[in-house]
């Protein structure tokens, strides 16, 4: 039960940051969109972990320990998404800003779809 809530409250916290940014309220940086990605993927992994992990897991490791039964379609994204956060800086942002913020939006979709049942 505890692994459900842990994996709510990870998904909840990421869709307000993004929802912070499209309303203006936060800016857009390259921190931010790695924070999102990684709640994403933290709200993935609490589904098949009981308890929680005393060493924070990098994200290679998250990545890594993604459950088997995620769709196809999410998996491909979050290898497009890695590649593209992890090598975002300020600069590129201005370029892939609005492109980042909608593969960002669909992430957060299909992760979703995934915890439908205990959202």
């Amino acid at each position: 039960m505890v692994s459900f809530v842990r994996a709510r409250s990870y998904y909840t916290y990421a869709e307000s940051l993004l929802k912070e940014i499209q309303t203006g309220v936060r800016p857009l940086t390259p921190t931010l969109a790695l924070d999102i990605f990684t709640l994403g993927l933290k709200a993935l992994r609490a589904l098949e972990v009981a308890h929680q992990e005393e060493k924070k897991p990098t994200l290679d490791e998250l990545i890594q320990r993604i459950p088997a039964s995620v769709s196809s379609e999410l998996l491909k994204l979050i290898s497009e998404l890695r590649e593209e956060l992890v090598s975002l800086s300020p600069e590129n942002l201005e370029q892939k800003g609005a492109d980042i913020l909608q593969k960002l939006s669909e992430y957060l979709r299909l992760v979703k779809e995934e915890l439908r049942p205990i959202l």
